[in-house]
């Protein structure tokens, strides 16, 4: 959450406790000034005096009440200069969201109210072709990740906390099905899903390690060691690696044996992380500076490091073709970068909040942005690259 929010909360408690402070002094004061030989007079300052600390203490918590069930107010921003649409507005903060193979649907997982503590979450999907939402469910628990399938008609989802992998019907939002392991000492709630471009393996990791189902027969097939998870699980766009993030550091196990192949050295935590549609680019992105890195894998070298002032980098998106970077920062910044030539080209700062996931579709034409302020906005890649932004007039045609 945004600094701007952490200081209003901060400044609720604050006022409480200004309140009664001044209460109790206003108390002690009147106390340590009671003339001695006038009963009247005292007792008649005792009762003003506890009088004004009650009132005091029922207007701070009248004060404070009111704060608290108020949403906390949101910076005033201006229209983006590069046009997004809007498809959804939410009550509740937007986790993840992805693309479905053939680009035809849009999945996305919602958090509770944006800014309260709710276990309570939604998986909702639309159709990219109308636009129009196609089904929601709820959820127990907060939807950390999903992945399509390669069909487009399964949904594999992990809730934060859980063990378990659920299947969707992505045409009726029915719960199809359930990948569990066996319980042992050690275990942590699942933190991240991924799906190989061909279906044929599932990904789940955990804390310390990865969990490899085959999904010919929904079987467990592997379990890969790890230390410390960061979160970040991908797999190639041609199926050959599984990109694991923990400790600091990339593993690229490869999966026709599931062997390691080679570690990226990231210098920090990597949240967040995506291929170049032909496998050569790998960016990784850490929540806890403000870089994200582009690395070659045929050398293993980094290709550039993004460092935008922008705050902490809490998502990472790589155009299909590999020449855009994009990344959703910590205070609502979606910055945008050639790969090629590592240049900063574009900067929209009108997104209220955090944005914690970015997507490209597989054709390259759009990508979405989900963000804590329960929105998620549809973006076209051209209106950074064409020289256009700024001038409304001149700006390619709204996504509709």
């Amino acid at each position: 959450m945004e600094y701007f929010f952490i200081l209003w909360y901060i400044l609720r408690a604050a006022i409480l406790v200004l309140l009664a402070l001044t209460s109790f002094t206003t108390l002690i004061v009147t106390l340590r000034r009671l003339p001695s030989g006038k009963q009247l007079t005292t007792g008649y300052r005792v009762l003003l005096s506890l009088g004004g600390a009650a009132a005091l203490t029922i207007i701070g918590a009248w004060l404070l009440n009111e704060l608290a069930t108020r949403p906390a107010p949101r910076r005033q921003l201006q229209p983006s200069p590069y046009h997004p649409a809007l498809l959804f507005q939410s009550e509740s903060a937007v986790r993840t969201l992805t693309f479905s193979p053939d680009d035809a649907r849009l999945a996305a997982g919602f958090a509770g109210p944006p800014r309260e503590a709710v276990n309570d979450s939604t998986i909702r999907v639309w159709d990219m072709t109308t636009r129009q939402a196609l089904w929601s469910v709820g959820t127990q628990g907060v939807v950390d990740s999903l992945a399509f399938l390669p069909d487009g008609m399964t949904i594999a989802t992990n809730t934060m906390g859980s063990f378990d992998v659920l299947l969707w019907d992505t045409t009726s939002g029915h719960h199809t099905g359930t990948l569990a392991r066996e319980m042992e000492p050690g275990r942590s709630g699942i933190l991240q899903v991924a799906v190989s471009p061909n279906g044929r393996w599932l990904a789940a990791a955990e804390y310390f390690s990865v969990a490899i189902w085959d999904m010919a027969d929904s079987a467990l097939l592997t379990v890969l060691p790890q230390e410390a998870s960061d979160g970040g699980l991908e797999f190639s766009p041609d199926g050959a690696i599984l990109a694991v993030a923990h400790s600091g550091q990339v593993t690229m196990w490869e999966t026709s044996g599931w062997t390691q192949a080679s570690t990226l050295a990231a210098s920090q935590a990597v949240r967040d992380m995506a291929f170049s549609g032909d496998s050569r680019y790998l960016a990784t992105g850490s929540s806890q500076d403000e870089t994200a890195t582009v690395w070659d894998l045929r050398t293993g070298e980094p290709l550039f490091t993004a460092e935008c002032k922008c705050r902490y980098v809490r998502s990472v998106a790589l155009s299909p073709d590999g020449s855009l970077l994009v990344l959703g920062h910590f205070l609502g910044n979606l910055s945008v970068w050639t790969v090629l030539t590592g240049e900063l080209i574009a900067v929209d700062s009108t997104t209220p909040e955090m944005i914690m996931d970015v997507a490209f579709n597989h054709a390259g034409d759009l990508f979405a942005t989900g963000s804590i302020d329960g929105a998620i906005r549809l973006w076209d890649p051209a209106a950074f690259t064409n020289g256009l932004a700024g001038d409304p007039t001149a700006a390619p045609s709204m996504i509709p």
